[in-house]
């Protein structure tokens, strides 16, 4: 029997690849019981046990929010799981703190954390000097005291490890997958204009406002962007659009189904300063698109040349990265089998090679 909880359902690729896992857990026979504030019933399986914590906040997010989250569900789960002796799995080291209880009291026999990114010091020490301790000091003690842990990159188990000094028994290395359908659009138009696009849900750490500032320095007749997804950044991105006069970056809001601007994008450009293994990226993958991304040490595994990514603080790494590509057809011609050759190389079925990582 194993367990796992998440506060609510979220777009975007998190929740994606939690509900990916749970469906093959209980596909595979394997029972399942899922502790959430808003139990998904469509995403996930019938045979997947919905738990609804009780809470007496209807807000899912801010200070008091979580203050009251860590406070009360640590608790609550360690009464619902008493003496079952079960199994978890969490995609965050937030969630082995609040199963910390349960597997002190007997609750939880064995705890796996999935590491989906690790907190960028350089980020995190501009924006918040106490966040960044306390990331990394959770992100520590999970890692030492989980009883197995998985990373998506090399990179990332390297962060944790220390540079080499700490090492853990039971650590697995899981990458995400790209899309198994090969999607390349053959009426893609061969430019230019380039068409750039950037996906995701967007907060501060998504880094927008560096590419908005390079777009001021490319010609609309050489390039187009779009932002395709919502999140709290985006009000402000738009600001800054509107501010600069930009008429060749606009804003697709929120899109279920994003394949359509894959399919009619150059290029994806993914500067965020904090990342893992995004969904985007390998999307991006799928449908042959060049790939252009921040130069953090995951992202740099993750696109395989550090030619194709640029420092997150310098809009002028960005720019170069562009010009090179509108001028050189050889660049976008290389870029493109980078792209198909990424796409090659994480072609499996995740769902599967992440079940068989819990049950080992």
């Amino acid at each position: 029997m194993f367990v796992t909880v998440y506060y609510t359902h979220k777009p975007g690729g998190l929740c994606k690849r939690l509900y990916l896992l749970c469906d093959a857990l209980v596909e595979s026979g394997q029972e399942l019981t899922f502790f959430s504030l808003d139990p998904e019933s469509h995403h996930l399986a019938e045979r997947v046990t919905k738990h609804r914590i009780p809470f007496p906040l209807r807000a899912r997010g801010g200070l008091i929010f979580w203050i009251f989250f860590t406070l009360w569900t640590p608790w609550y789960l360690a009464y619902a799981l008493w003496g079952k002796h079960t199994r978890a799995f969490v995609f965050n080291p937030y969630y082995w703190l609040i199963l910390v209880p349960s597997r002190a009291l007997g609750g939880i026999s064995h705890i796996t954390t999935f590491f989906r990114s690790i907190g960028s010091r350089t980020y995190l020490a501009r924006r918040a000097w106490l966040r960044m301790h306390i990331s990394s000091a959770l992100e520590q003690l999970a890692y030492r005291f989980s009883d197995a842990v998985v990373t998506q990159t090399k990179a990332m188990s390297d962060t944790l490890r220390g540079g080499g000094t700490t090492k853990h028994s039971h650590l697995h290395l899981l990458p995400n997958n790209a899309s198994e359908r090969i999607a390349e659009a053959k009426s893609r138009p061969n430019g230019p204009p380039y068409h750039c696009i950037i996906v995701g849900m967007f907060d501060e750490g998504k880094n927008l406002p560096i590419v908005i500032n390079a777009f001021r320095f490319l010609a609309p007749e050489l390039f187009q962007l779009k932002i395709v997804g919502d999140g709290p950044a985006v009000p402000s991105a738009k600001a800054l659009v509107k501010n600069y006069e930009l008429p060749h970056v606009t804003f697709a809001g929120w899109v279920s189904d994003t394949t359509a601007y894959f399919q009619s994008a150059h290029i994806l450009i993914h500067p965020s300063f904090n990342e893992g293994m995004p969904n985007a990226v390998l999307e991006a993958f799928s449908h042959g698109l060049a790939v252009f991304t921040s130069s953090t040490p995951e992202l740099v595994e993750l696109v395989g040349d550090e030619r194709l990514t640029f420092n997150p603080h310098q809009a002028d790494n960005l720019l170069e990265l562009l010009r090179l590509f509108a001028k050189s057809e050889d660049f976008r011609t290389k870029c493109s089998q980078i792209s198909r050759n990424r796409r090659n190389l994480f072609n499996f079925n995740w769902a599967e090679r992440a079940r068989n990582t819990l049950l080992t």
